[in-house]
């Protein structure tokens, strides 16, 4: 493990000090990890013990197959059983919002609409990236690398930026105050924001230059109704994870960042992320023309990035 210097992004965002420009560094990080080759090839010397024990969960063990969609739909349906009284406590509002969150991740998955990757980080919330004192370098830590059983960085891309969109839509803000001790109970009962105007209204910029930024460079579509709905889910799977009080918080981000992809439309001639005109059935939010889609190992439109060094590393 090493010990990475900087700043997190979280404390840039919340400070305020976060720019396009710091963003998109971290984007494209992002991206040529997503775009990179995996290998089976050993990088360290590990003890035999460790070896072994790697061994018990490894891809060949998993015959080389695995499921990108097991943090979604199960994860979703395991968490909110074995914590349904947490929930139940929140009132009639959590029912109604997992039922839509787990038929929209059930036809996800059932429609193959993920973006399989060889490398993805897993949980690039913006405490997990930290920008060196130069901006040279933007380093990624807590790397997760799993997926049921099986040790592996493969996964989907959509998981990712679902976390990227997560801090984009408030939750670094959340734990900042929740950690400086703001009252924030009554969050289901007061109609009143969560977040200051200026935090908003960078929140809402910042939305913009991400969506733009995967639109010029992905070169698979990736639709901001989707992406929305990911993050609905990892909002609502959040809740048994942190203090009390937070559970009525994060639920009502769920319902809003739910609401929000609800009012994205895709009518004739609507355009995707990626800028391909879109054809929707009235039965599916997907394209049939997008299933079982590859991450290619390239970048998006062929062109030099000029990428930030990158590291990936453990939390220490």
């Amino acid at each position: 493990m090493e010990n990475r210097r900087g700043l997190t992004f979280s404390h840039l965002l919340v400070g305020r000090s976060i720019t396009k420009g710091r963003l998109i560094s971290l984007l494209k990080a992002l991206h040529s990890v997503h775009t990179t080759a995996s290998t089976d090839k050993a990088t360290l010397n590990i003890p035999s013990a460790l070896e072994k024990k790697f061994e018990e969960h490894s891809l060949a063990r998993a015959n080389h197959r695995v499921n990108i969609y097991a943090n979604y739909g199960s994860k979703l349906r395991s968490r909110y059983y074995q914590h349904q009284e947490k929930y139940d406590a929140l009132g009639p509002l959590a029912a109604s919002l997992f039922a839509r969150i787990n038929e929209f991740l059930d036809t996800y998955e059932a429609e193959e609409k993920g973006v399989h990757a060889q490398v993805i980080h897993g949980d690039p919330v913006f405490s997990n990236a930290i920008l060196s004192k130069d901006e040279k370098l933007v380093s990624f830590i807590d790397v997760r690398c799993q997926l049921e059983n099986t040790l592996t960085p493969e996964g989907d891309i959509h998981y990712d930026l679902g976390k990227v969109l997560q801090s984009l839509c408030g939750y670094d803000h959340i734990l900042f105050m929740s950690a400086n001790n703001h009252d924030l109970r009554g969050a289901l009962d007061v109609d009143q924001p969560l977040l200051d105007e200026a935090d908003s209204d960078l929140l809402e910029n910042l939305q913009e230059y991400f969506f733009t930024f995967l639109e010029e460079t992905y070169s698979v579509r990736l639709h901001r109704k989707t992406l929305f709905r990911i993050t609905a889910s990892l909002f609502f799977s959040l809740i048994p994870l942190h203090r009390p009080e937070l559970g009525a918080v994060f639920l009502r981000m769920c319902k809003e960042t739910l609401d929000k992809a609800s009012n994205i439309n895709y009518g004739p001639g609507a355009r995707s992320t990626a800028g391909v005109t879109l054809s929707r059935r009235a039965s599916s939010n997907f394209g049939s023309d997008e299933k079982a889609r590859e991450m290619p190992i390239v970048s998006g439109k062929g062109e030099n990035l000029s990428i930030p060094n990158v590291v990936v590393t453990t939390k220490q």
